[in-house]
């Protein structure tokens, strides 16, 4: 059922982003891509003790899978969507060779907010890079070089969640700016990663779950809804995006221990899974197809949004067909078991 929910993630972030939904005021988008981070955290641990062995030379092959699935879709919307700006022009597009290596290397892109004028393509309007979403991508890349460590290290855990903590807390309260610190860097989301990480050590791997895996998750989930409340009565704490990730981490935390507990079997949740990455990547080409040739039609009404969903939702499926497909084999063939690969 994992495949679902992470549908109903992308599309609710699509949706965000057409300004389509939200609730009390606050992002649906920010509260989805926080569960994303903890389903990261998730898939590493079980790709980590699940299917490939303690060996360190493995931890190689587990890079090599993660790039094998994030890089050639990455590259697919990439491509599509340097197509549609040189063809159309849209925003005025401005290539350089800062922003494309910038894009192509997609770390760097989770810095945004320091070298805006080194990744942004289009000079009018919002000045984006080629993928916007991909910030976020960049947040996953570097949790995934440590995650490792610290699923197979207790000190480096403890260390990297203390650390983490801090900084989230710092930006709750405002000494750092919470959309950055709070969410989007990786030194104050990193304890979300490793959420998902205990969650699935206590569901899918009890015996290699210590004291600390077991508890950390009640813990963040009092605290972060504790938080929630906090934020209801008192303004000063209601900074843009506290409430959305805080809120985010309960669902999340409560999602996922349901979905990991569940042994059913559920028709076409393979594939839903496979398209919400792409539907995740391409919605803002969907939204810039929409701008440019039906400008009449804002991307919030319901025939706008219905529109930017089919576009989105058939480069994603163009992309598991053409692309995903193909090298899903040789993500396979780096596995040391024949455990599930979780995408």
């Amino acid at each position: 059922m994992f495949g679902y929910f992470r549908f109903i993630l992308a599309t609710f972030v699509l949706l965000s982003h057409c300004g389509a939904v939200s609730y009390f005021g606050k992002s649906f988008g920010v509260t989805s891509v926080v569960s994303f981070y903890m389903l990261a955290g998730f898939v590493v641990t079980h790709l980590l003790l699940g299917v490939f062995t303690s060996d360190h030379k493995l931890i190689i092959r587990f890079y090599q899978e993660r790039v094998l699935r994030i890089y050639p879709l990455y590259f697919f919307v990439l491509s599509l969507t340097v197509v549609f700006l040189l063809i159309t022009q849209y925003g005025q597009p401005i290539f350089s060779f800062a922003n494309v290596v910038n894009s192509v290397l997609v770390i760097p892109l989770n810095y945004y907010m320091f070298i805006y004028d080194h990744i942004s393509v289009l000079s009018i309007g919002d000045k984006y890079w080629f993928v916007p979403t991909a910030w976020s991508l960049g947040a996953e890349l570097q949790a995934y070089l440590i995650l490792p460590f610290i699923v197979r290290y207790e000190k480096v855990k403890l260390v990297a969640i203390f650390l983490s903590i801090v900084v989230q807390l710092l930006a709750v309260v405002g000494i750092f700016p919470t959309d950055f610190y709070g969410y989007r860097l990786l030194p104050g989301i990193l304890f979300i990663f490793i959420l998902g990480s205990c969650i699935c050590k206590n569901k899918k791997y009890p015996e290699q779950a210590d004291s600390f895996d077991r508890y950390f998750p009640v813990v963040c989930f009092v605290a972060c809804l504790v938080g929630v409340f906090l934020i209801i009565f008192f303004s000063f704490l209601n900074i843009r995006y506290n409430f959305e990730v805080l809120f985010g981490n309960c669902l999340a935390i409560i999602i996922i221990s349901f979905l990991a507990s569940s042994k059913k079997k559920v028709f076409a949740n393979r594939l839903l899974g496979d398209l919400s990455y792409g539907i995740f990547l391409s919605h803002f080409l969907g939204i810039w197809c929409l701008r440019h040739f039906l400008p009449e039609i804002s991307s919030s009404s319901v025939v706008g949004a219905f529109f930017v969903f089919f576009v989105s939702l058939a480069v994603s499926f163009l992309g598991v067909l053409c692309v995903e497909r193909n090298f899903f084999k040789y993500r396979k063939m780096l596995a040391t078991s024949n455990a599930i690969m979780f995408s």
